[in-house]
C-alpha cells in the first residue's frame, strides 16, 4: 500500500506539538489549583463570627425562643440553655475534632456573675479570635443585660 509521504511527515511532526500542549495543559492546571486554594480559606475572624452568630440565633443553642408565639426574640439568649449539654446538642464535636474549638463567657447581673462553657475539643487556654456580643438574657420571668464572648480556637 502506498501512503500519501506528506501526510505521513505531518502526523510525524504533530507528536512533538502534541507532547508539548499536553505539559502545558497540565502545567496550567497545576498553576491554577495551587494559586486559588488560599482564595476560598474563610479568615478566621469570620469564621468566629458565624460560629457566635450561630449560638444566638438558633433555638437549639442558646437563642430564647417565646413558648406562646413561638419567635426567637433577636439577640436575645435563655439562661436555662447556658449549658454544656446544650452546647455538645448543639455544637456536637469530637475531642480530638479538626473543627474549631471554642469556649464562651456569659456575664450578667449586679454585681457581675460569670458562667463558663468550653466544647469538648478545646485546647489550651487562649483563643485565636475572640468575638464579644451584647445581648439580653432571660432568667425566669426577668430580662438583662449580658455580654456573651466567644474564644475560638482555630484546629
Amino acid at each position: 500500500m502506498k501512503g500519501n509521504k506528506k501526510a505521513q511527515g505531518l502526523e510525524v511532526a504533530s507528536i512533538p506539538r502534541l507532547i508539548v500542549v499536553t505539559i502545558m495543559f497540565f502545567g496550567l492546571i497545576f498553576i491554577t489549583s495551587t494559586s486559588e486554594s488560599d482564595q476560598y480559606s474563610m479568615p478566621h475572624e469570620l469564621r468566629a463570627s458565624i460560629l457566635a452568630d450561630k449560638f444566638i440565633t438558633s433555638s437549639y443553642c442558646l437563642a430564647y425562643l417565646d413558648s406562646d408565639t413561638d419567635i426567637i426574640a433577636p439577640n436575645t439568649i435563655d439562661y436555662e440553655k447556658f449549658s454544656e449539654e446544650n452546647l455538645n446538642n448543639c455544637y456536637f464535636v469530637d475531642q480530638d475534632s479538626k473543627t474549631p474549638g471554642f469556649r464562651a463567657y456569659l456575664k450578667y447581673g449586679d454585681p457581675e456573675e460569670q458562667k463558663l462553657f468550653q466544647s469538648k475539643n478545646w485546647a489550651g487556654t487562649f483563643g485565636d479570635t475572640t468575638i464579644t456580643r451584647n445581648v439580653y438574657l432571660v432568667k425566669g420571668d426577668e430580662i438583662e443585660e449580658a455580654t456573651l464572648t466567644f474564644q475560638v480556637k482555630n484546629a
